[in-house]
């Protein structure tokens, strides 16, 4: 069934002429937290930090007036301070062990392009174009969006390989996404 649905997506958004995901936009800031910036974890003296099980440091921060969370995370061999993936998502979602060290933020986490958790559906389609490919998991339908072309402007930028969105989401409603730089 769940197949059948990713299926039917692609197909309409194929015959309604929405194209596959060529120029992705791209998801790189939350709010004044920037993908590969130390400007904001450099002059925060307060944050809290914790290792998770691969060893990556994360700050987790939580905003409980709409029950959402953002985590951070640093890879090894990132530069001090440097964040190279982001994750939004519903508290309700959310794997409590995470939560022994977190910071509280009063933002609503709204990314560059204006994407926050609850956007339906074909908000996403029309600002991102078809994904790359599509995936069931659970009750979650999630789009998947990869640039990896040396030649792009954020992989330059950033001097990485590959840069990644996924976007998940349950009854329609965008419930968590993830983006931001794949570890070597």
């Amino acid at each position: 069934m769940k197949i059948i649905i990713a299926t039917l997506i692609l197909m309409i958004c194929s015959v309604a002429g929405i194209a596959q995901s060529i120029n992705i936009k791209y998801e790189y800031c939350i709010d004044i937290f920037c993908l590969l910036d130390t400007s904001y974890i450099i002059k925060t003296n307060d944050v809290k930090f914790q290792h998770n099980t691969n060893k990556d440091i994360e700050v987790v921060l939580i905003n409980k007036i709409d029950s959402s969370y953002l985590i951070m995370t640093h890879y090894p061999g990132d530069d001090i301070g440097k964040m190279s993936l982001f994750e939004v998502g519903y508290l309700i979602n959310i794997d409590k062990s995470i939560l022994s060290s977190y910071n509280e933020t009063s933002s609503t986490l709204l990314t560059n392009n204006n994407t926050t958790l609850g956007m339906p559906m074909d908000n996403i389609i029309t600002l991102q174009g078809m994904p790359d490919s599509i995936s069931m998991q659970n009750n979650y339908t999630i789009f998947h969006y990869i640039e990896d072309d040396p030649e792009s402007i954020i992989l330059k930028k950033y001097n990485e390989y590959i840069y990644f969105i996924e976007y998940w989401f349950i009854d329609n409603k965008l419930s968590r996404m993830i983006f931001g730089f794949e570890y070597p």
